[in-house]
C-alpha cells in the first residue's frame, strides 16, 4: 500500500513544533478511541434536554476522540502543547471537508467550558446541532478507518 501523504507538510510542522509526536507500538489504541468516541455521542443525546451544555461539551469530547483515532491509525498523537488545536489542523490538512466543522465545534465548546458572561450557554437546539455535527464526524472517521488506506507516519 502507498503511504498516505495528503497533509504531509502540515504534519511535519506539528510534529517539529512538537505539537504532534510519534506514538510507538502496535496497540495504538484506535479502536477503543472510537468506541469511546461513539459513546460520548450517545451520552451526549441523552443530556441534550436536561443540560445542553454538557450535551455539547461531550459531543465535542466524541468527536476530537474520532480524531485521535485516524492520528493514532498512523501512529501520532497530539501534545500537550499541541492540544486540540493540532488535531484540528491534522484533520483539515490530511481529511479537509468531512472535518470542516471540527474548529467551530472546538472554539465553541471552549466557550462553554470557559464563559465570558453569565449569558454565555447553550440552548437544546445549539446543542442538537453539536451532536449531530459531532456524530457526522465520528462517522466520517469511521469510514476513513474501514477503508484501510492510512498508513503509519
Amino acid at each position: 500500500m502507498s503511504p498516505w501523504t495528503r497533509g504531509t507538510d502540515e504534519i511535519d510542522e506539528l510534529i517539529a513544533a512538537d505539537h504532534l509526536k510519534r506514538a510507538n507500538g502496535a496497540d495504538v489504541g484506535t479502536q477503543a478511541l472510537m468506541q469511546r468516541a461513539q459513546q460520548l455521542i450517545n451520552t451526549a443525546r441523552g443530556l441534550v434536554v436536561s443540560d445542553p451544555v454538557t450535551a455539547y461539551v461531550v459531543a465535542y469530547d466524541g468527536a476530537k476522540h474520532a480524531g485521535a483515532a485516524l492520528l493514532a491509525e498512523q501512529n501520532l498523537r497530539a501534545t500537550g502543547k499541541g492540544g486540540h488545536v493540532a488535531i484540528e489542523r491534522a484533520l483539515d490538512a490530511q481529511f479537509g471537508q468531512p472535518f470542516a466543522r471540527f474548529g467551530a465545534l472546538r472554539r465553541r465548546r471552549n466557550e462553554l467550558d470557559y464563559p465570558a458572561s453569565a449569558d454565555d450557554f447553550a440552548d437544546e437546539q445549539e446543542a442538537q446541532q453539536a451532536i449531530d455535527r459531532a456524530a457526522g464526524v465520528v462517522d466520517s472517521a469511521a469510514k476513513i478507518l474501514e477503508q484501510g488506506i492510512l498508513t503509519v507516519y
